[in-house]
């Protein structure tokens, strides 16, 4: 008994701290346990990673991958967090403040910090930072010819030029660690316009298919016409 009400203990260790309040304690999964620094909400950006479990939905309402853990653990390689990233994007892409999209991919930044740092959710598991996530990506994808040029500054001068996926291929990676986009959700872009651009080619030849039989049966009438 403990000031009047009955009490119970379990003595549990640190190493199984985490584990035994998913048990006791289970949270909703689009959420993470809140962590306190000097009173104050606070969470350091790489507890975000560790912390975050990916769920299944079966109701999950966007097509293709999702990208946002993807994007979750690219963010965690590189030095501070979504902000910093920003900052070392802008900066080795060699982008204006002013140039489009970069005052919104800022503020794309600054609201995933603050979602993982202060309201501490669980952005994997969340369709609006999946969204968020994939404007984030379309924006930096939009620089990725610049990305390009600078790659290629000062090669030609002393040997072969080298194009920008020859030199990804030799460094074993598929893409440039100066942009965050996910590849599968790159390859799933590429196959949705092929089969847009497929199914848009298949309506041009229907529709002159059907004009060129429609002008066939018009000099066909016409040419009865005069007969008679």
């Amino acid at each position: 008994m403990y000031q009047g009400l009955e009490t119970f203990v379990e003595q549990v260790s640190i190493v199984d701290e985490k584990a035994w309040f998913n048990k006791r304690l289970p949270l909703d999964v689009r959420v993470q346990r809140v962590k306190l620094r000097h009173g104050a909400r606070c969470r350091d950006w790489r507890d975000t990673m560790e912390d975050s479990n990916v769920q299944a939905f079966p109701d999950w309402p966007l097509k293709g991958p999702r990208a946002a853990s993807w994007c979750i653990d690219y963010l965690n390689k590189q030095p501070g967090g979504p902000q910093d990233h920003h900052q070392l994007w802008k900066t080795q892409s060699k982008i204006q403040n002013s140039d489009w999209g970069i005052s919104e991919h800022d503020t794309l930044m600054q609201i995933l910090q603050h979602a993982s740092s202060y309201d501490q959710l669980d952005v994997c598991n969340l369709a609006s930072f999946e969204v968020l996530l994939r404007r984030a990506q379309t924006i930096e994808y939009c620089y990725i010819e610049k990305s390009r040029e600078i790659s290629n500054v000062g090669q030609g001068k002393f040997g072969p030029r080298l194009s920008f996926e020859e030199q990804t291929a030799f460094m074993g990676v598929v893409r440039s660690d100066m942009y965050m986009v996910a590849p599968a959700l790159l390859s799933h872009i590429k196959d949705t316009v092929k089969e847009d651009a497929e199914l848009s080619k298949n309506l041009r030849l229907a529709r002159e298919e059907r004009a060129n039989a429609n002008k066939a049966g018009n000099k066909n009438k016409n040419k009865k016409g005069d007969d008679e």
